[in-house]
């Protein structure tokens, strides 16, 4: 479905991402983990097809993304970054409308307000949506923007062949939350959409991951695609922190927790 093949990015003389081989599966949750300035930002604006790759390519459906005009990729699939700020005054369900841009042209139909109010409730945001976005706490816009992204992906119904793309979905909220935005977006693998997503806590991505993809400097260190196979040695390698891997009494899977005193 998605294919990356010796891609490199390069700016100002820096390689950002160098030689990544990857491939992704329609279907299944992927997170993207390392450091600090790793590239896994970079490498998700390549996938998306936001940022173009300096060597290398990276194909949808087979074709080169590349190739693709804006509004075809924006029907397929959505992005949420880290950060946006909105300057004008827009209540919530307009900012949701706004992932159904593609799919409309003039004025919202019957099926685009049913999406939207579908995932306003979804988000559990159904309350908020006569309220200015700008009014919002930081969860509660967060929220707002992945009910957006959702409306993106969503067409007549369904999600089939879409692909969601998370940059950080969870830096701004609570531990309640965090779980209930990755839950939401596992449960989008059902319906066989393809999730990329970039986190930091390695503890929250091993329950929700069907493959996880790390990166040191640029370059791929290790993929898993069983994340029954990560251990303390991979963790250690990637962040330069001593872990201990135990197991989760809930999942058996691995839990990783700090081994002695960090350093600088």
């Amino acid at each position: 479905m998605l294919k990356a093949d010796n891609v490199t990015f390069i700016i100002e003389n820096q390689k950002l991402v160098e030689g990544i081989s990857l491939e992704f599966k329609p279907g299944t949750f992927n997170v993207i983990m390392g450091q600090n300035g790793a590239g896994k930002s970079t490498l998700l604006r390549l996938l998306a097809g936001s940022s173009r790759a300096t060597e290398g390519e990276i194909t949808l459906f087979g074709r080169n993304i590349k190739n693709y005009k804006e509004i075809e990729l924006a029907k397929i699939r959505a992005v949420l970054s880290q950060h946006y700020e909105i300057s004008f005054p827009i209540t919530v369900q307009d900012v949701v409308m706004m992932g159904r841009y593609p799919h409309f042209k003039n004025e919202p139909g019957p099926v685009d307000i049913e999406i939207m109010e579908e995932t306003l409730r979804l988000m559990g945001i159904e309350n908020l949506k006569e309220r200015n976005y700008d009014t919002l706490s930081g969860g509660e816009a967060q929220k707002a923007q992945m009910a957006r992204v959702l409306s993106q992906i969503r067409h007549d119904g369904g999600s089939g062949g879409k692909i969601l793309f998370l940059d950080e979905p969870v830096s701004q909220l609570d531990i309640h939350y965090q779980y209930f935005m990755l839950q939401v977006a596992k449960k989008l693998t059902r319906e066989n959409v393809l999730v990329i997503a970039v986190l930091h806590d390695l503890n929250l991505a091993l329950n929700y991951a069907d493959n996880i993809i790390f990166l040191k400097k640029g370059k791929l260190v290790s993929e898993f695609a069983s994340v029954y196979e990560i251990g303390s040695d991979i963790i250690n390698k990637v962040f330069d922190i001593e872990m201990e891997s135990i197991t989760n009494p809930f999942s058996s899977k691995p839990y990783f927790i700090v081994k002695g005193e960090m350093t600088q």
